[in-house]
C-alpha cells in the first residue's frame, strides 16, 4: 500500500530542500578553485536541482517502507545499499517529482 503525504507535509519539505539548497550554492560561492565560467553555473544549476530533490526522494522513500518490520528494513538495507538510501539518492529528481505531485484521494 502506498502512502501519500498531505500538502501541510509537503509544503513542510519546501524549506528544508531549500535550506540544502543554500548550503550546496553557499559552497560553490566558497570554491575559488573554478573561475565562474559556463561550466560551474551548469554543474552548480545542475548540482542545486538534484540537492532539492534529495529531502522528498527520501521522505517517499520513507514512507514507501514505513509498513515493513526493523527485519524487513535490514533486507531492504542490505540489498539497496544503506537502508535504501542509496536508490533515492541517485534518482532523486525522479522520487521529488513523484512526491511533490502524487495527490491525496479523497
Amino acid at each position: 500500500m502506498e502512502h501519500i503525504d498531505p500538502y501541510k507535509n509537503k509544503i513542510l519539505m519546501l524549506p528544508a530542500s531549500a535550506l540544502f539548497v543554500g548550503v550546496a550554492t553557499l559552497l560553490f560561492f566558497l570554491d575559488q578553485s573554478l573561475a565562474w565560467g559556463a561550466e560551474k553555473i551548469c554543474v552548480c544549476v545542475f548540482v542545486n536541482l538534484w540537492v532539492f530533490f534529495i529531502v522528498p526522494a527520501l521522505r517517499q522513500s520513507y514512507l514507501l517502507n514505513r509498513g515493513k518490520s526493523a527485519a524487513e528494513w535490514f533486507r531492504t538495507g542490505l540489498a539497496f545499499g544503506a537502508s535504501g538510501i542509496c536508490i533515492p539518492i541517485l534518482f532523486a529528481p525522479y522520487f521529488g517529482m513523484r512526491y511533490y505531485l502524487k495527490r491525496q484521494k479523497k
